[in-house]
């Protein structure tokens, strides 16, 4: 069907020549705004960037394509920037050194140049989804507010500027040798929209901006200099020398399985060597050149953490020694130091996952199953690397969604996706392999433990694997906390060392407070981990007690009694190894994975009065809704699996667990669907699907998570309260005779911030101080934000803190604990209380005198 003309007033001037139009201004030592690069020159650089990054990429990425076809795609993305608009835009700031709002008003007609750059492919015949995600360089472009556009229409330059670019694009065509330009899949186009992104970014750097410097001897180097490069890697390490251990059958196993890329899945006890096991894969499928890399997802920002430490020690031996040292980042708000060249575009929040090898949450992963500014960057940056997802039993439903995709994606990229878990249930691993609705009903081999290979050809490979020694442990339901408390003690004078996980902050909070409130901690040493201390201050505490529950700690530990109360932090990543675990009602899979962390290591020498034991806290059957110490339990898991896990464990008539033997049964036996009958399972079923009013339904989130595949510009991956980055200082202070922002921590450590900071290496060292303050809190309705104008303009915190689109608070705090915002003289009517010794935050009401 033919695309209706809109009709606009628009003056139509005379096209310039496609070499004559100019990309970039540029602002010479005078101070005088001057032309820069021409769309050509400009276009040229990027599509040579992007030929070069292409072959970073294993072989079989690309099959339908070769490295000049994405340099030719890549040129393009500036194509729209011939056309009237912009070239006056450019004009009347040279000229004038002025910008007119009226500009902006018609380029906005067309969503500026990358609007242009779309509606020209596409009437040309280019894929529509190939040439959205070229125009879509600078943000995502609305394509239905472009369909009634044509290349030829006179607010896009009339006949004589469409004949300009088409001038450009057969000279780009020729330039770089290609004649046709083949039919790519979504991903595809997606990944070399994000390859062009990035070539952008390099190409945009101030490196480039002289047109009288020639080009071409700037690349030479630029994506050594910038980070990129083929990891040089030593060849044919053994397990062994890697990790300085053999490894264990069914981490043996797993290794010998992986031998092209595709979607692997290791279901194995807790505490076998999962990790270990997936980075030795990494290293194989790097040393076969399957790989370019690697990227280690997580659940959090603390499991990221304590993951990092371990895969830096693994670079360390896996590198040449010639080769530079890698980066490896966790966080969302930093600079990656010398690797900047695209300014804000480069910023830590977009290249913490073009690294060659990143450790970080799976949400910065999950990007690229989105449509926003970041999603095909993302997706880029995963491309062709052996990408590890941990833990993911512990994703809602609604980050399932955006998992299942991403998986999907990346398999179909030739990607090698990883899958660790200890606890996943068969529905969940048949929509990680995205199944189709033929093969819903398969069922998988109830082996366990058990490898499972699912290639982009649709083939399903299943492995058993020898079943490691089995281990019994027993188990008591209780219902009275102070009686369980009293065991506690009892055993921590016995020397024990004991974990107490509970499934909220405030919970193990309370506990804590109660413990150390009533009783008598003499001989006994008493601690408390999760996740609102500061994060200097919870590293702290994590090295000091996984130095005594760890592997490494059996000295230590038998010198008196602990107890070490925390939440889910304690049940994921942390190697520690408790005597007796005592854990609040969570569902199955998370309670074997605390178990995990019971008797964990067996050449500890334990207390004579030990047992391999868990005392599960329960509530009171038909009273979970009224029990107040339930209540953040509830609303942290759903009813419905509580009580099947319930169930599960009270028909247990030994009370005690043989494992892993039981792991899969025990799984399926809770989230095996069965149709409820009595009102105590199919009202809180009801619940868990539809929602209840108070919190949505796993239909509910699913729908959202799909719908927010396919919106532009979503953001969130997780349904839940929106996050806001704290920095507590006791004071800061811009000294502007010296140029320099004086900050004093919590801690009463000063940091001095130049407010220019040429020096890479230092600026990130600075950068890495702050981030040890910053403190992630939950964002409601009271909640401060600091006026970025006054971080930017009197602090100049942006040289060191990623500001845009992203809400800081910092908070000044005094003797008593209380926050009050940066800019303001008090504490407002609604403000928080930071305590050190809980590390609370707390939101308290401060009734003023009048």
């Amino acid at each position: 069907m033919r695309r209706p003309k809109i009709e606009d007033n628009c003056h139509v001037c005379k096209a310039i020549a496609f070499q004559d139009c100019l990309a970039k201004t540029r602002t010479n030592t005078e101070g005088t705004v001057t032309a820069g690069r021409s769309v050509w020159e400009h276009c040229l650089i990027v599509g040579n960037i992007a030929q070069e990054l292409a072959k970073l990429f294993p072989k079989d990425t690309f099959k339908t394509t070769d490295i000049k076809t994405i340099g030719l795609l890549a040129s393009l993305h500036d194509l729209g920037k011939i056309c009237p608009s912009f070239q006056n835009k450019l004009k009347r700031v040279i000229e004038d050194n002025n910008l007119l709002d009226a500009d902006r008003i018609i380029e906005e007609r067309h969503q500026f140049h990358g609007g242009v750059t779309y509606i020209s492919l596409r009437d040309w015949g280019l894929q529509d989804k190939l040439a959205w995600a070229l125009g879509s360089h600078h943000k995502i472009l609305i394509k239905g507010n472009l369909e009634l556009l044509t290349s030829t229409s006179s607010l896009l330059g009339g006949v004589s500027w469409e004949n300009e670019r088409q001038n450009f694009f057969k000279n780009l065509k020729k330039y770089f040798q290609v004649e046709e330009i083949p039919y790519f899949d979504d991903y595809h186009a997606e990944t070399i929209a994000g390859i062009t992104q990035q070539a952008d970014w390099l190409g945009s750097a101030e490196l480039f901006e002289d047109p009288n410097i020639q080009w071409k001897k700037l690349t030479v180097n630029l994506l050594k200099d910038n980070g990129y490069a083929i990891p040089s890697i030593k060849k044919n390490l053994t397990f062994k020398e890697i990790f300085g251990f053999s490894p264990r059958q069914i981490q043996q196993d797993f290794i010998d399985a992986i031998s092209a890329p595709g979607v692997y899945i290791l279901e194995a006890p807790m505490g076998i060597g999962k990790t270990e096991a997936a980075l030795y894969a990494a290293y194989k499928m790097l040393n076969q050149g399957l790989a370019r890399g690697i990227y280690f997802a997580l659940p959090t920002c603390l499991t990221s953490l304590k993951i990092k430490e371990r895969v830096d020690e693994f670079l360390s031996k896996i590198q040449a020694e010639s080769d530079l040292s890698s980066q490896i980042i966790v966080g969302s708000r930093f600079d990656s130091g010398a690797l900047s060249p695209g300014k804000s575009w480069f910023s830590q929040r977009s290249r913490r996952i073009l690294d060659t090898f990143g450790v970080g949450t799976l949400d910065q992963a999950l990007f690229a199953s989105m449509i926003n500014k970041r999603s095909f960057a993302t997706l880029a940056g995963l491309a062709g690397k052996v990408v590890i997802l941990d833990e993911v039993h512990s994703y809602d439903f609604f980050t399932r969604v955006f998992l299942e995709t991403l998986v999907k994606k990346l398999s179909d990229l030739g990607s090698t996706v990883l899958i660790l878990s200890a606890t996943l249930s068969s529905d969940s691993k048949k929509a990680l392999l995205n199944f189709s609705q033929t093969d819903k009903n398969y069922r998988f081999n109830d082996s366990y433990p058990l490898i499972t290979h699912y290639s982009n050809k649709q083939k399903l490979i299943e492995l058993p694997s020898k079943v490691p020694s089995q281990q019994t442990v027993s188990f008591d339901l209780k219902t009275d906390t102070s009686a369980v408390i009293e065991e506690v003690i009892k055993r921590a004078r016995s020397g024990q060392q004991i974990l107490w996980i509970e499934n909220s902050v405030a919970d193990c909070q309370r506990i804590y407070s109660d413990i150390l409130a009533k009783y008598d901690l003499q001989g006994i040493e008493l601690g408390l981990i999760h996740s609102r201390f500061l994060p200097s201050h919870r590293r702290e505490l994590e090295d000091h007690w996984v130095s005594i529950y760890g592997k490494n700690g059996i000295e230590v530990r038998n010198e008196q009694g602990r107890i070490l109360i925390g939440t889910q932090v304690l049940e994921q990543s942390l190697d520690i190894d408790a005597d007796f675990l005592v854990s609040r009602l969570a569902p199955i899979d998370l309670l074997l994975q605390r178990i995990g962390r019971l008797w964990r290591h067996s050449h500890i020498k334990r207390p004579v009065t030990a047992k391999r034991q868990i005392w599960i806290i329960t509530p009171e059957q038909d009273q979970e809704s009224l029990q107040e110490d339930f209540a953040a339990t509830y609303r942290v898991y759903y009813p419905y699996i509580l009580r099947r896990t319930k169930e599960v464990l009270t028909e247990c008539t030994q009370k005690t667990f043989q494992l892993p033997e039981q792991i899969r049964n025990l799984i399926e036996s809770v989230y095996r669907d069965r149709t409820e009958t009595d009102s105590y399972f199919s009202d809180p079923l009801n619940a868990m699907l539809h929602g209840d009013g108070k919190r949505k339904g796993i239909i509910e989130m699913r729908n959202l998570a799909k719908k927010a595949e396919v919106t532009e510009n979503c953001q969130e991956t997780r349904l839940s309260d929106p996050m806001t980055d704290l920095l507590i200082v006791r004071s800061i202070k811009a000294d502007k005779d010296n140029r320099e922002t004086t900050l004093c921590t919590f801690d009463n450590e000063m940091i001095t911030l130049p407010w220019v900071c040429n020096d890479h290496s230092l600026k990130a060292r600075l950068s890495r101080l702050i981030e040890k303050q910053l403190l992630s809190i939950r964002r409601n309705s009271f909640t401060p934000k600091t006026d970025t104008d006054l971080l930017i303009k009197t602090y100049h915190l942006n040289q060191y803190v990623y500001l845009e689109d992203s809400p800081l608070w910092i908070a000044v705090i005094n003797s008593e604990g209380m926050l009050r915002s940066l800019g303001e003289d008090c504490p407002s009517a609604f403000s928080y209380r930071f305590r050190m010794a809980s590390g609370n935050l707390g939101l308290q009401y401060l009734k003023r005198k009048i």
